[in-house]
């Protein structure tokens, strides 16, 4: 984590990156657990790479979305994006609803953001300038660099997203 020069956390993990250029990326990069599942797809497998790829900035979004839901409920949606996941195949089968905690206890808000960032259909994935688009139009939310208190609906949304907390039994 870093902080830029108007004092904002920038999230960062360089370790296992790749320059993207124009076209489609090749190979799995970075941690399963917050891996997109078109990427997973794309690692090797008995020493071929997956001839598609996949496009690297909806695989960031993917990731950022794990991201979140980790800051918000303390643990990850699932081990790995794979249908051998239990809570992943449960979120696959449910297209992204289940109806289990603490999917079912979010704010409504929250419930959007999830659906569009963690969406199975990479073409269906928001942008990055949609989310801030959604999150400033919509919920009234900005980039906050004066470091101003958040207002009451903010805080309430917070503290909704912290009511269903409790981890799955296996965490």
């Amino acid at each position: 984590m870093l902080l830029d020069a108007e004092g904002q956390l920038k999230l960062c993990d360089f370790g296992l990156s790749a320059l993207m250029e124009d076209g489609p990326v090749f190979g799995c990069r970075g941690s399963f657990g917050y891996a997109a599942p078109e990427v997973l797809r794309s690692h090797c497998r008995g020493g071929q790479q997956h001839r598609l790829g996949y496009d690297g900035q909806k695989a960031d979004i993917w990731s950022c979305g794990v991201v979140l839901f980790v800051m918000l409920y303390g643990y990850p949606p699932w081990d790995v994006a794979r249908e051998t996941n239990i809570d992943f195949g449960l979120f696959r089968a449910t297209d992204g609803t289940p109806n289990v905690r603490p999917w079912n206890r979010m704010a409504a808000p929250f419930r959007t953001v999830f659906h569009r960032l963690l969406n199975l259909r990479p073409n269906r994935r928001w942008t990055a300038s949609l989310l801030t688009g959604y999150l400033s139009r919509d919920l009234g939310w900005s980039a906050n660099p004066g470091g101003r208190e958040l207002t009451h609906q903010h805080r309430r949304l917070s503290d909704s997203a912290m009511l269903s907390r409790s981890a799955p039994s296996h965490y």
